[in-house]
């Protein structure tokens, strides 16, 4: 049937050996493989028990068994682990060999990734438009991405506009509406003092 891969499913187990594995309930706060999938579906799986662990695709072939259909990778060199007696974990997971072809097709409107496991040329996204130094220096541009290069330059520019006036004794200072900032220093007398 299909390949079908759903999230938190998780059992418990007690089976030994290489052969199938007896589901024996869904670990709490996850569904068992029987909630997520139907007899004759197959998923990914990973064993981990006793120090061993196992990766694989296996199917559903009753609603309490796994039939461990094609091992991936496993403690066992990716060979069939012969598990110990003991509890062990069983649960459905993507192993990493498998993740390109779990991301072809269009999940949420991502079209995936090509044979070679990697994003088409066509689905990257465009280049991100990047302020140019005119851009920068007028501060008009609010769509364009400012570069530190670019912020620098805009800083630059607009401090062209700061007006600079000394007071050595008394004085009046005047804001011009084209101002765009102001730097002042007081020179005060008496007891000396720059601020």
């Amino acid at each position: 049937m299909a390949l079908t891969i759903a999230d938190r499913v998780r059992e418990v187990s007690t089976s030994s050996g290489t052969g199938n594995i007896t589901l024996a309930g869904a670990v709490a706060g996850y569904q068992s493989f029987s909630d997520a999938l139907t007899v004759g579906d197959t998923t990914w799986y990973c064993i981990v028990g006793g120090g061993e662990w196992e990766t694989g695709i296996g199917t559903l072939s009753a609603s309490d068994t796994l039939q461990r259909t094609t091992v991936l990778e496993s403690s066992n060199g990716g060979a069939l682990v012969n598990f110990p007696a003991g509890s062990k974990d069983v649960f459905v997971t993507v192993p990493a060999a498998r993740m390109p072809e779990a991301l072809k097709g269009e999940p949420d409107g991502f079209a995936g990734l090509d044979e070679t496991g990697k994003v088409p040329t066509a689905q990257l996204p465009a280049a991100t438009p990047i302020a140019s130094q005119a851009e920068a220096e007028a501060g008009t541009n609010n769509t364009n991405v400012m570069t530190p290069l670019r912020t620098a330059q805009a800083i630059a520019a607009l401090a062209g506009d700061v007006v600079k006036e000394v007071f050595t004794s008394s004085g009046t200072f005047t804001k011009e509406d084209d101002d765009f900032a102001y730097f002042v220093e007081l020179w005060g007398g008496g007891g000396g003092g720059y601020g």
